[in-house]
């Protein structure tokens, strides 16, 4: 149920400088999003569908999605969401396609369940979508493609690499 006295769920005024950073920046998640699903390699979906671990983290995920970590001075909506760490995992082990489509699908998902306004859900799959690809920018510049076919696991001599597509994600 919306709550009456959070003002998120109304849409700005159309030409206001609000309404054109939602715009610019669903528009440019959008475009992200399109190259993520067709980056997805047809023959290793389905085998990535097969592998129980896409269905845990994926559950994980969602569940770290709908209840938030709420620390103190914060509110629900304003807290920290688990799902992020779950989404750069997926990030690092099966690369932007999938992680992206995870990140897609549960934060829709939620938004759905949670009766949110349209803009602000698609705003933030845009948003969320964005950070994976500067994240995934700095795995390809660092010579990382991991693959549904050929997941990476990162050894400790690769650990600035992970370091630096974090803070390209968490930023």
């Amino acid at each position: 149920m919306r709550d009456p006295n959070d003002t998120r769920d109304i849409g700005p005024r159309i030409g206001s400088p609000l309404w054109n950073y939602i715009t610019a920046v669903t528009v440019a998640g959008l475009g992200a999003f399109l190259v993520a699903v067709h980056g997805l390699p047809d023959s290793g979906v389905s085998g990535l569908l097969e592998q129980p671990v896409l269905w845990v983290v994926a559950a994980l995920a969602l569940l770290g999605e709908f209840k938030r970590i709420v620390t103190p001075g914060k509110s629900g909506p304003d807290a920290g969401a688990v799902s992020v760490t779950f989404c750069f995992a997926a990030l690092l082990y099966w690369g932007f396609p999938v992680a992206a489509v995870l990140r897609a699908v549960t934060t829709l998902v939620v938004a759905l369940c949670s009766r949110r306004a349209p803009f602000r859900a698609f705003f933030n799959v845009a948003q969320l979508t964005l950070s994976l690809a500067a994240a995934a920018a700095v795995l390809s510049i660092a010579n990382v493609h991991p693959t549904p076919a050929r997941p990476w696991v990162p050894t400790g001599s690769q650990l600035d690499v992970v370091g630096l597509a974090a803070a390209a994600y968490f930023t």
